[in-house]
């Protein structure tokens, strides 16, 4: 069985907590107070952050030089691997 990771209160997690007889947990206990995210470096939520860096990154204008379509194969089909891949994630891509 693959290794499964739960969150929450302390009574959250005693509710679905039947199905864990007779099985090794592991218990980490946060500090009080903290927040279900994370924050970053600036004090910005990290879904904040990585929100302003998609905006970013989709506002890039596609005729740019950096953006410039390869005609070498290789490089082509790497690409929409790389794409698919994202796109498999839930990204548009």
């Amino acid at each position: 069985m693959t290794e499964q990771v739960w969150e929450g209160t302390w009574e959250e997690i005693k509710k679905r907590g039947e199905g864990l007889a007779n099985r090794r947990v592991r218990l980490i206990l946060l500090p009080e107070g903290a927040d279900e995210q994370p924050n970053g470096e600036n004090g910005q939520r990290l879904s904040e952050q990585l929100a302003d860096l998609v905006n970013q990154a989709e506002s890039l204008d596609a005729t740019s030089p950096e953006s410039a379509q390869s005609t070498d194969p290789y490089e082509i089909a790497y690409g929409e691997i790389v794409a698919e891949k994202f796109r498999k994630q839930g990204f548009n891509v």
